[in-house]
Order: C-alpha cells, then sequence, then structure tokens
C-alpha cells in the first residue's frame, strides 16, 4: 500500500468523522504540486517511509520563512502515518481495515514537538539511567522518559 493510499484513506477517514481541517489536510499532504506525498514519493510503500525521508521536507518549508506550514506539514504527516498504525485492527471506522504494514510512526517518535526535541543535547541523556531528560517544554513542565529506566 503507497503514501498515496494511505494518505488518501486518512483524509477519507477525516471527511466520513467529519472533520473540518479535512480539505487543508488534503493539499497538504496530496496536492500534485507541493504536496507531502509528491515531495516523499506517493508510489512508495507507506512501511518504507522514514524520518529521514520527510526530514528534508520539513527543513525546506522551514528554510523558507514557513515555520507555521512546516509543523501543520508535520503534524498531518505525524496523524497520517498514526491512523495507518491503528486503521488494521480498527472495527470501529467503516473501510479502515487496511494493513500498511507500518510498525511505527517516522514523523518523531516520541510525541513531543519537533522544537522540543531539536533542544536536546547530549548532556540531556542519562546513560547510566538510560533516561533522557529535558526541561522546558512548551507547558513549561520537566519531561522525562521513564520508559526505559530498570527499576532496582
Amino acid at each position: 500500500m503507497t503514501v498515496r493510499e494511505l494518505f488518501t484513506a486518512y483524509i477519507d477517514d477525516m471527511k466520513r468523522s467529519g472533520k473540518r481541517s479535512w480539505k487543508h489536510t488534503e493539499r497538504i499532504l496530496l496536492s500534485e504540486t507541493v504536496g507531502a506525498a509528491q515531495a516523499i514519493g506517493a508510489d512508495r510503500p507507506a512501511a518504507e517511509i522514514e524520518a529521514s525521508d520527510v526530514v528534508p521536507l520539513l527543513a525546506e518549508i522551514h528554510g523558507r520563512g514557513a515555520i507555521v506550514m512546516a509543523n501543520q506539514t508535520r503534524a498531518y504527516l505525524g496523524a497520517a502515518f498514526a491512523f495507518g498504525l491503528r486503521s488494521a485492527n480498527d472495527y470501529t471506522r467503516q473501510g479502515t481495515g487496511a494493513d500498511w504494514g507500518l510498525n511505527a510512526n517516522p514523523i518523531l517518535a516520541t510525541g513531543q514537538r519537533a522544537e522540543e526535541v531539536l533542544r536536546i543535547t547530549a548532556s540531556s541523556y542519562l546513560q547510566p539511567q538510560g533516561l533522557l531528560v529535558w526541561d522546558k517544554t512548551k507547558n513549561g513542565l520537566p519531561h522525562s522518559d521513564w520508559t526505559r529506566v530498570e527499576v532496582q
């Protein structure tokens, strides 16, 4: 199943769910001239897409000063791939039983905002504990990823 098919199914699901942003999402993801699908490979299998395929697109948008658009594009891409991960086993939504072969979402696996992740430094990683810590997030609260910490 291709990137174009995944994005189309995601947008169709948005329409069925009554999401008002479906048209804007469709333009960002599927426009024949400037859409994300064209930039990362519309006819490539969705399961083959990695973060390294998406970063150049986001960097190009950000580099021309369209920071909000870069963030929106990243958000829509992440949501489309999250939809693909859920849809294979989602019995609650009509027509979403497709298995895209996805094992992970290639758009920033931490779920954090890109700006937060980009501020992480080597000193943010506490190797003995397997802990990633950063002190500044959008809500002003510190964030720690405790998923790898072993309980003694």
